[in-house]
């Protein structure tokens, strides 16, 4: 019998080897957390990776292949029910100080069977993309992330990003971890992903007022220890 793959199956995986990464080069003590249903409800995020008295965090939103074709992987994206998931990820992008703090994360494994030839380094095969790039949504509609990593590029199918957008590596992202190049105070993003109706009717981009709860999938990473 073979189990589908699933995007829980690549969070649990890959935080696995992302919180390893964090205890081994920063902090030993860095650990998983998990939100209530009601935090979640108010937040959309799943989980955190806490570093005790670290105030800082790197916002991911995993996304699962849909479709393989050699080096080619397709990722569908704005895919949760009010179909705003994009631009809350895309906004909490813009709020974030430094920049370069939120990020899909693509895992190039079309199948369980690719997953488990992996193991049990799945980062090798995870790749990062920056939202900003992709620019704001401006509908309701699901949408396709073409990812090729022979080239370590993605292009958006849909009428409004043809160009290529630049998909990092797990260890890009690690080391500037160590350069504190990326990394946002988790009370700041928290106060600011809940966009208070006002911010949201002034955010020009947007062509329809969205509801106050926030659908983003995410974790948040600690990024300083000292």
């Amino acid at each position: 019998m073979s189990f589908p793959l699933t995007e829980k199956t690549l969070e649990l995986n890959i935080l696995k080897n992302m919180l390893e990464d964090i205890q081994h080069n920063f902090s030993p003590t860095a650990y998983l957390y998990g939100f209530s249903l009601r935090h979640e409800s108010m937040t959309g995020m799943d989980a955190t990776i806490r570093v005790p008295g670290n105030p800082d965090m790197l916002a991911l939103q995993f996304k699962r292949a849909v479709i393989r074709n050699g080096p080619i992987y397709v990722f569908k994206f704005n895919n949760n029910v009010y179909r705003d998931q994009h631009n809350m990820l895309y906004l909490s992008a813009l709020f974030a100080s430094p920049p370069r703090s939120v990020f899909y994360v693509l895992p190039a494994f079309a199948d369980i069977n690719e997953l488990s030839r992996s193991s049990p380094n799945f980062l090798a095969g995870t790749y990062l993309l920056d939202p900003r790039p992709i620019g704001p949504v401006n509908d309701r509609h699901i949408h396709s992330m073409v990812a090729d990593i022979s080239s370590r590029t993605c292009v958006i199918s849909s009428e409004f990003s043809k160009e290529k957008i630049r998909l990092y590596s797990w260890k890009e992202i690690s080391e500037a971890m160590k350069t504190e190049e990326v990394g946002i105070k988790v009370d700041s993003f928290l106060e600011k992903i809940r966009f208070p109706q006002r911010s949201i009717r002034e955010t020009a981009f947007l062509r329809e007022e969205k509801p106050v709860r926030v659908n983003l999938r995410a974790l948040m990473m600690p990024m300083r220890t000292r």
